[in-house]
């Protein structure tokens, strides 16, 4: 008796499909290149997902992310309610009540319900309906939006709106 090795009596809590994810609370994760925060990504809850060949990061309750330009500050963010993003393409989709703003100069503001960016171009783009505003008082609305992600410049699809004509004269040429 002394020298045989006890019955298994461990309960499983994980099924074969929960083993392959892991669930991370509060966090925020810093990326740097060359010593310089380049992106912060904070959110309360997080899942790492490990499926065959597939490797993605779920943002089930928010998500905020924060672009660094050289500044030790955020120049531009977005936050939504719910995010994906896949490691494989190195892409994000953000969903639901996103919002994608400058956090310097006139601070211009963009939502929508979806937009993807994609990690190696560094391009936010989405053909869902969006919102442009900016603490100037304009206005643009339209389908289809495409920016770099510091939103320095972006391209809207069919749109209307209000906006200061003699600084758009300014911006265009």
């Amino acid at each position: 008796m002394g020298c045989e090795e006890p019955a298994d009596t461990r309960v499983e809590y994980y099924t074969k499909e929960d083993a392959q994810i892991d669930k991370i609370d509060s966090i925020s994760i810093l990326y740097s290149d060359s010593a310089k925060v380049r992106l912060r990504i904070t959110a309360k809850h997080m899942r790492n997902i490990y499926i065959s060949d597939r490797a993605a990061q779920e943002f089930p309750d928010g998500v905020l992310v924060e672009f660094f330009e050289g500044e030790s500050t955020p120049q531009s963010q977005v936050r939504a309610d719910y995010a994906f993003r896949d490691l494989v393409k190195g892409e994000v989709i953000f969903r639901d009540h996103v919002a994608f703003e400058t956090l310097y100069g006139e601070r211009t503001k963009m939502i929508t319900q979806q937009l993807i960016w994609n990690e190696y171009t560094r391009i936010l783009e989405t053909t869902r309906f969006v919102q442009i505003s900016n603490i100037n008082g304009e206005l643009v609305r339209g389908y289809g939006f495409r920016s770099s992600q510091d939103f320095k410049r972006y391209e809207l699809g069919i749109g209307s709106g209000r906006k200061n004509i003699d600084k758009f004269e300014k911006e265009i040429q």
